[in-house]
């Protein structure tokens, strides 16, 4: 039992970053702001992903000082997750807060275990799994005045460079949650948007499925309009959508009888204004009365 506690002891500094790491994740997923998502999510970006690297790298206590790991920790997280975020640029996810965590998760998970078997295999000589503690204490830090020129420019250099990603990350994040907007778009009868949007009713009409999603963080009331050659034909709404919430409704309409070409045009109106919000359009051609 006791080598139990040893062990996890030992293994301290992985198990203090994987608890960041999943308090991050849950407050991402719940979508809770502050503080403290800004802290664990810079300590994710610019530390942990490095750290554990290095940890994999360079198991062994006399092998590095702690203040080098640090500054190499920082150094490879700012190596890894740009890699990760082109990764993903690649596949179909994409790139989008949850598709970066979840593999930044996986990545963890893998190189933290590489991190163990190495320290097993050097267990008399591996590093010092308290060196987020110890370089709080002052006298593990070398003197300032000790430094070379070299060393303290680039120490200067890269808390700087650390400050600013932070900054910029926080600034990115305050606001894309900031610019409010709504979707507005079109999705044929497999919820697909990729073509065969128009259906033919029995009765002659035809019909759309319309989607409306409210990004605008609060409340909003929408009323959408169906134009067909300049002239409302019908209006649907208002109807009111809570922050975050989608509509989703089909709508019948019919094209001129008269004309070759029809334009059908779906204007989404916001808030009680009158100009027009968002636009969808597309032209109907009528052959022998037949809509194609």
């Amino acid at each position: 039992m006791l080598q139990f506690w040893d062990e996890i002891r030992l293994d301290s500094d992985i198990l203090i970053l994987i608890g960041v790491l999943i308090i991050t994740f849950f407050l991402i997923g719940f979508e809770v702001y502050g503080p403290l998502r800004i802290i664990s999510g810079i300590t994710v970006i610019l530390f942990l992903p490095g750290y554990i690297l290095q940890a994999a790298l360079l198991p062994k206590n006399n092998e590095i000082t702690s203040l080098k790991r640090v500054v190499l920790s920082i150094a490879l997280s700012a190596t890894v997750v740009p890699l990760v975020i082109l990764i993903l640029n690649y596949t179909p996810w994409g790139i989008n807060v949850y598709s970066v965590m979840i593999t930044l998760c996986i990545y963890t998970a893998v190189v933290c275990f590489i991190v163990i078997y190495r320290r097993r295999i050097s267990f008399k000589k591996r590093c010092n799994p308290s060196i987020a503690f110890k370089m709080l204490r002052l006298q593990v830090l070398p003197k300032w005045q000790e430094k070379a020129l070299l060393d303290r420019v680039f120490i200067v250099v890269l808390l700087l460079t650390a400050v600013f990603t932070g900054v910029c990350f926080h600034i990115f994040t305050a606001a894309h949650r900031s610019v409010p907007f709504s979707e507005f778009y079109m999705i044929n009868n497999e919820g697909s948007t990729h073509g065969g949007f128009i259906s033919s009713t029995n009765d002659g009409e035809m019909e759309v499925i319309l989607g409306v999603v409210n990004h605008e963080h609060e409340n909003a009331e929408y009323i959408i309009k169906v134009n067909i050659n300049g002239n409302t034909q019908k209006a649907i709404g208002p109807f009111h959508l809570q922050d975050s919430e989608k509509l989703e409704e089909a709508v019948r309409f019919t094209p001129s009888l008269y004309q070759k070409l029809s334009k059908v045009e779906f204007i989404l109106l916001k808030n009680s204004d009158q100009s027009v919000y968002r636009s969808i359009h597309f032209w109907v051609n009528n052959i022998n009365n037949g809509w194609m």
